[in-house]
């Protein structure tokens, strides 16, 4: 049993997620629908999501002692995590960056895909929503750096692929054939154009230049 855990935020996680479910990835079950900042939606699975959040709270730090997380909030996830196991399948929380320790134990096999992209390009993105999923006075240039460390650092010595998200819309073929081995997928010529063909240029919405 193998768990791919796609990492990152406004770095291209919601294609990658969309790229393997089309692969047959099970990435959930009730995917979070899309809205004016991301169309296609965002391949979250909401009970997943909902549940982390609940964990997470407010906190901006990784949660490195249990004693932080109730028993009954810890059996919940566990629980519901467990109802979501297959042979190979996955989930896209950006929040599970803050509890990647609590998941290596709570997994089968965790494959860790991080999603990168230029700090410049990831503030601008989040400045779009900001308003929207943020209180009044976030600092989007701090929270970029501050989770880009995070999750650096969360996914150090396991088992990891990281993809820039500018190499993805430019290379896409070469990428995806990455993440397919990264996987171990097997699959035909037919299906992995399928992931090819999700990647479209206009998802580029911000391109930071030197």
């Amino acid at each position: 049993m193998k768990t791919a855990v796609v990492l990152g935020m406004r770095s291209g996680t919601s294609l990658i997620a969309s790229i393997l479910n089309t692969w047959g990835v099970k990435m959930g079950e009730q995917f979070q629908g899309g809205d004016e900042y991301n169309r296609k939606g965002y391949f979250e699975d909401l009970a997943l999501y909902h549940q982390i959040k609940n964990i997470i709270g407010d906190r901006f730090e990784r949660i490195e002692q249990l004693q932080y997380i109730s028993i009954a909030d810890l059996r919940e996830l566990k629980a519901l995590l467990e109802s979501k196991f297959d042979e190979l399948w996955g989930f896209k929380i950006p929040d599970a960056v803050f509890i990647l320790e609590l998941l290596d134990i709570l997994i089968p096999d965790p494959h860790y895909i991080v999603c990168m992209r230029h700090i410049g390009d990831m503030v601008k993105s989040l400045e779009r929503v900001k308003h929207h999923r943020y209180p009044h006075g976030f600092d989007s240039v701090d929270y970029c750096i501050k989770y880009q460390d995070l999750m650096s650092d969360g996914v150090r010595g396991k088992n990891h692929i990281v993809f820039n998200y500018e190499d993805v819309l430019r290379y896409p073929v070469e990428e995806l054939t990455q993440l397919k081995d990264f996987l171990g997928l097997e699959m035909n010529d037919t299906l992995f154009n399928q992931g090819v063909d999700l990647i479209k240029p206009e998802l580029r919405h911000y391109a930071y230049n030197i």
